[in-house]
């Protein structure tokens, strides 16, 4: 393929159902020319997600080729800016989606940052609030409507936003657009053994921020970040159904899925 404007980056693990869902809100993009890099880390059924959208050569697909730990991400995104073809990234996990305008608006926002010798970028981010209860958080993600959500979000109806600073609470990644050149400045991201502690996306994001200003373009919302307790405890029901799902089964709820025109 040819260098596309800006890399998207997926790290999935044990979430195939909403990994579909995710794949499908990057490709809703009104900017076309971006790649989007998904790596698997000992996802299963991951690679069966992936054989839906093959035909889209946007798509790069990866799997962790070394044993699985605890890392919240980072070796995904690490191993993402490594093998990307754009200098200009942005991530979305697996289990959030991002808007129509999120890569026209990062990149655009990346250009305009250059200009002023500036490496990082944030969008505004739509904060879902679902369940504090970790279990059938998925499910509850999964039965929102999705092309409402992509096409007719109301800002208005959002329980909250947040920036980095504010109250010491953390942003969600998904806001975040960088160069190439910051991240290999910086260090790149830590897993949680090489901090010793579960907060690898705000450790990489303070030294985004030790590393220089940032351009805040505070008005636009691109991204939608479904905030609930399995952020760090695991929907262990979904999980195990995904582990109880048969060979030729892919998604634990595929006719949500195909409501809403995610799967055929």
């Amino acid at each position: 393929m040819n260098k596309p404007k800006i890399s998207i980056i997926t790290a999935t693990h044990y979430r195939p159902d909403l990994l579909a869902r995710c794949i499908k809100s990057v490709q809703s993009q009104t900017m076309a020319d971006y790649e989007h890099i998904i790596f698997s880390d000992h996802c299963p059924k991951a690679a069966q997600v992936y054989e839906y959208f093959k035909d889209d050569k946007r798509i790069r697909f990866f799997e962790n080729p070394k044993e699985h730990a605890p890392n919240h991400g980072a070796v995904a995104h690490n191993f993402g800016i490594n093998v990307a073809n754009s200098e200009f990234i942005c991530y979305v996990g697996d289990d959030n989606i991002v808007l129509p305008n999120h890569t026209e608006h990062m990149y655009n926002g990346l250009l305009e940052a250059q200009k002023h010798d500036i490496h990082v970028v944030y969008t505004r981010c739509h904060f879902a609030m679902l369940s504090k209860n970790a279990e059938n958080t998925t499910i509850q993600i999964l039965k929102r409507d999705i092309n409402k959500e992509l096409y007719n979000l109301d800002v208005n109806d959002r329980v909250f936003d947040r920036w980095r600073n504010d109250g010491g609470k953390q942003p969600d990644m998904a806001r975040l657009g960088h160069t190439r050149e910051i991240a290999i400045r910086v260090g790149g991201w830590k897993t949680w053994k090489e901090l010793g502690y579960p907060n690898e996306d705000g450790y990489f994001m303070g030294k985004l921020d030790e590393s220089g200003k940032q351009l805040r373009l505070n008005k636009l919302f691109t991204c939608v970040y479904y905030a609930r307790k399995s952020c760090i405890a695991e929907d262990s029901k979904y999980r195990n159904k995904v582990l109880g799902l048969k060979k030729d089964q892919v998604f634990v709820y595929p006719e949500l899925l195909k409501q809403q025109r995610i799967i055929e």
